[in-house]
């Protein structure tokens, strides 16, 4: 179990970096999951969330305010960040 948590500690930190590099903010969290401020309101979260799914990236969103300007990504493997820096920043270029 402690291996699973230092897994998801690195997986949590390298979300709060993907989410400062661009230009938005990381929640604290202390689950398996981080929330990321989108900076705007509710309807460009929602965008986010169908560019990301249209490129095969599941992720969630808070239904209530002002949580739901936010998306919320759970941790997972190197592998997946790294896919999820990319998708994610192609999806907030297209979008901005």
């Amino acid at each position: 179990i402690f291996e699973v948590r230092k897994k998801v500690k690195i997986s949590i930190s390298s979300l709060s970096k993907i989410a400062i590099e661009n230009k938005c903010l990381p929640v604290d969290t202390y689950a398996n999951f981080i929330a990321i401020d989108c900076g705007k309101d509710d309807i460009f979260a929602k965008k986010v969330v169908e560019g990301l799914a249209k490129r095969k990236i599941f992720v969630r969103m808070p239904f209530s305010y002002p949580q739901n300007r936010c998306i919320r990504v759970s941790a997972g493997s190197m592998d997946d960040m790294n896919i999820f820096r990319k998708e994610f920043s192609e999806v907030l270029k297209e979008l901005r």
